[in-house]
């Protein structure tokens, strides 16, 4: 899934270096052409709920962030009937609950440059997200550090 990825990315890039809308992005994922390479949950696996309380609600707060992040961009979407049946992750009760639409949008993120990207965690510090200023650096750091991974995941990909 990461090198088809990696291939659609190098296949639609353009010339003038234009960043990929998250329009495009979410358009891939949710593109039924019956192959499982498009199934996000092949790219991205939710990891274990803390069993510490305090670092639960850490990661609480940090998925609410991204949620809401990400419903910016996501309202933006003409065609939101295709994300219908997306639900959160196939997972077990001791995995942290994300959909596919949060997990879309890391993806995103993973694929535009540093400046906009700081642009996007600057919006974290905004009135409108004053309810996670106690997780602020937590929250800033765990989206920067899944960014990085999901990066380095698609770069190292080579189809095997």
């Amino acid at each position: 899934a990461r090198q088809k990825f990696k291939d659609y990315l190098k296949g639609h890039a353009n010339d003038t270096g234009t960043p990929f809308a998250f329009q495009e992005i979410f358009r891939y994922w949710t593109t039924d052409d019956g192959d499982d390479h498009r199934k996000v949950w092949n790219v991205l696996e939710p990891s274990p709920i803390p069993i510490d309380k305090e670092e639960q609600d850490r990661v609480n707060a940090l998925v609410a962030a991204i949620q809401k992040l990400s419903e910016q961009l996501y309202s933006t979407i003409d065609d939101r009937s295709k994300a219908k049946n997306f639900a959160f992750a196939p997972c077990s009760a001791r995995t942290v609950h994300i959909t596919a639409i949060e997990t879309i949008y890391l993806i995103y993120l993973a694929t535009i440059d540093s400046e906009a990207l700081s642009k996007t965690l600057g919006m974290l510090s905004t009135e409108s997200f004053s309810g996670y200023e106690r997780d602020l650096d937590y929250i800033k750091g765990q989206i920067l550090a899944e960014v990085e991974l999901i990066q380095k995941a698609i770069e190292l990909s080579n189809g095997d």
